[in-house]
């Protein structure tokens, strides 16, 4: 794992509204919603968005493209949806916001069990 990436702490939170921005800017590109796992401990699954077109990443809270592999390798990404140009501009005039456009899971329902056990996987 490459530890000279650098997130840009002033950007945390805004991932949705910038990478939609930038693919606005890049029509060629797809806009992506779903989780990444922080690289620092606790090591939870957070909520994200980012940009992919063909095995190029686009990661505007890093400010950094990677290929596919080695954004699976840095950060287990789940992609929840996948929007094409045309799409993303539907469900940014369908909900007027730059997203998330899904349910997002909370740390609870994604790390623990109706009991409030931490769930196997994560042992």
């Amino acid at each position: 794992m490459n530890d000279n990436i650098k997130i840009n702490h002033s950007k945390i939170g805004e991932c949705y509204e910038l990478s939609l921005q930038f693919a606005l800017r890049h029509p060629d590109w797809n806009l992506v919603h779903g989780y990444i796992t922080n690289r620092h401990p606790p090591f939870q699954m957070i909520d994200h968005a980012w940009c992919r077109k063909g095995n190029i990443i686009r990661d505007e809270i890093f400010e950094n493209e990677f290929s596919v592999e080695v954004h699976n390798a840095l950060f287990n990404p789940k992609t929840v949806k996948e929007y094409t140009f045309d799409k993303m501009v539907a469900m940014m005039n369908k909900f007027e916001t730059y997203g998330p456009w899904h349910k997002v899971k909370s740390p609870s329902e994604e790390y623990y069990d109706e009991n409030g056990n931490l769930k196997d996987e994560y042992k």
